[in-house]
């Protein structure tokens, strides 16, 4: 989730016509299992903050139209 908040931070210092910001791509696979299948059931107010900052990432970058990449090895 940190990644998510350095990302939104990162955006504001963007400038140029092509902006992007490179995150790591596992962590969108995070984002995909609903609450009850996850494995953090002791926490879900945990999984709750986590979707609600990848939404406000998602927003900002296309409000900002900011490419948001995510890399991994299965890409």
């Amino acid at each position: 989730m940190e990644a998510y908040r350095v990302s939104l931070q990162a955006i504001g210092h963007l400038d140029g016509s092509r902006k992007a910001v490179l995150i790591d791509g596992s962590l969108y696979g995070r984002m995909m299992h609903l609450p009850v299948d996850s494995p953090v059931e002791r926490d879900r107010d945990f999984l709750i903050e986590y979707m609600d900052v990848y939404s406000k990432l998602l927003d900002a970058c296309r409000r900002e139209d900011v490419l948001l990449i995510g890399v991994s090895k299965d890409s």
